[in-house]
């Protein structure tokens, strides 16, 4: 079980295919990398208070919240906040979640290798109009 990305009319090799929780670190390590610190611990709460049962002191107070909405940026959190399970992104919002990440870095080289696959696969959807199916 895992994430697939599939993008018509790229080859297998040029999308992503990992378990979830390489999607998960990915995407925290994408966070910490564009976002401040207090940015960062929000997202880390809002995920642990996603598990109640393992994690029941976690709740996301409507200051942090309201902290988030104030800070985000809205085309990035597309991506950051995605369903990992299925869904797609379209032509329009791959291209916005492109512009968001494009001059991005993430310190770890084997998630930034990771990243840069996803640049890839957003700049051809933005460009060739096409879907970027989760499965």
């Amino acid at each position: 079980m895992g994430l697939d990305i599939r993008v018509t009319g790229l080859d297998w090799e040029k999308t992503y295919h990992a378990p979830y929780s390489s999607f998960f670190r990915l995407r925290r390590e994408l966070c910490k990398a564009f976002y401040d610190a207090e940015m960062f611990r929000i997202y880390e709460k809002a995920n642990k208070a996603s598990f109640p049962v393992a994690y029941p002191e976690e709740q996301v107070t409507v200051a942090e919240e309201e902290y988030w909405n104030n800070h985000c940026n809205d085309d990035f959190d597309i991506f950051l906040l995605h369903s990992d399970c299925d869904g797609k992104l379209t032509s329009k919002e791959c291209r916005l979640i492109y512009n968001a990440i494009k001059d991005v870095t993430i310190e770890d080289e084997y998630f930034n290798g990771i990243l840069n696959l996803w640049k890839d696969m957003l700049l051809y959807c933005a460009k060739t109009r096409r879907h970027l199916f989760f499965e």
